[in-house]
């Protein structure tokens, strides 16, 4: 793998060529494969944090009301839609 880093003050750019073990370069349909696989993982923990924040660690003074909680709610949905169409298109393709 190389690694081409540029650092020009606030602007930092990274480049890396990856190759796999046998040596085939990596296509972007395979790094975008594995970004999907990382979401469908990263997504249902992130829901359990918000529900767990939200609920067992927010401030009594700061909770707020029932119109955030549908939003939370409805996006919550959106995740586990997200998450289940990620799993099935990594998995029946």
């Amino acid at each position: 793998m190389n690694i081409l880093a540029l650092d020009l003050g606030k602007y930092k750019t990274v480049f890396c060529d990856y190759n796999s073990v046998n040596g085939e370069q990596a296509t972007p349909a395979k790094m975008i494969l594995a970004s999907e696989t990382a979401q469908a993982i990263m997504l249902p923990m992130l829901g359990a944090a918000v529900l767990y924040f939200r609920y067992r660690r927010s401030d009594e003074n700061l909770r707020p009301g029932w119109l955030w909680d549908a939003m939370l709610w409805l996006s919550l949905a959106g995740f586990a839609v997200i998450t289940a169409w990620s799993l099935v298109s990594m998995f029946y393709k």
